[in-house]
């Protein structure tokens, strides 16, 4: 898959860049990481919470929870900088049930029918449970001095649940990975290339034999032979079609 390739040397040579150009400071925003609880009462999974891609997060590590028996809560004393009408945004698994409470309050659910900036974190990027996006909650009424926000993960499946970070801003605010408000992902790094490192990323682009695995599969080129093998076998199919033979065979 050399477009694969390609895209993934695209990105690499980004890294060398600056991770992200910082926000100036200000008295809009309050920002904390999931793991930064005054008061947590979770419990961690072996796979759920550290089979993910922690380099995929903010301070690179979250708050997470996966429990039969109990749901899981974390509570963040904070300070207000300001009075002023905050949105409440949180990194967390989008597709758990996530509520919040202010102050000892009544609990407030958070809508995730709409989640922003989804992303897969599972390290062997299988489709389960382990995402990150960004929820929304509020406009809060909100007064200058101390607060306590307490989030409690109630998901149906496991009680599980996890949080990457949260803000509360009064600035115009659209997520995007770990970006605060006001920062700005800096334009990639390119390179000079030179005689010394021109077939080093050459190398990089071609295709490698893992990339091309998918060559060496024994595909079956007739859908009723493959049903019959499948059912035999009590396997899945996988049904690849395209504008011309996927295999060359026009």
């Amino acid at each position: 898959m050399p477009q694969l390739r390609t895209a993934a040397l695209l990105i690499l040579l980004g890294a060398h860049a600056a991770a992200r150009a910082e926000a100036p400071g200000d008295n809009d925003s309050v920002w904390v990481e999931g793991e930064n609880a005054s008061v947590r009462h979770v419990t961690p999974h072996v796979w759920y919470s550290n089979a993910v891609r922690k380099d995929q997060m903010s301070g690179s590590a979250w708050l997470s929870h996966f429990s039969a028996s109990e749901d899981g809560t974390a509570q963040y004393d904070l300070t207000i900088p300001k009075d002023g009408d905050f949105v409440l945004w949180v990194r967390c698994n989008p597709f758990g049930a996530l509520s919040y409470q202010v102050n000892g309050g009544t609990w407030t659910k958070f809508e995730n029918s709409k989640p922003v900036d989804v992303v897969n974190i599972a390290e062997d990027d299988k489709a389960d449970l382990r995402y990150l996006g960004w929820l929304r909650a509020g406009p809060l009424a909100l007064k200058q001095g101390a607060l306590s926000l307490t989030f409690k993960m109630h998901s149906p499946a496991q009680r599980h649940g996890g949080i990457d970070c949260f803000v509360l801003t009064t600035r115009p605010y659209e997520p995007r990975g770990f970006l605060k408000p006001g920062e700005v992902q800096p334009p990639p790094f390119v390179p000079t290339l030179t005689d010394d490192t021109l077939r080093k990323w050459i190398d990089y682009v071609r295709p490698s034999d893992t990339d091309n695995k998918w060559e060496r599969l024994e595909w079956r080129t007739e859908l009723g032979a493959a049903i019959e093998e499948a059912k035999a076998l009590q396997r899945p199919i996988l049904l690849w079609t395209m504008n011309g033979h996927p295999l060359g065979c026009t």
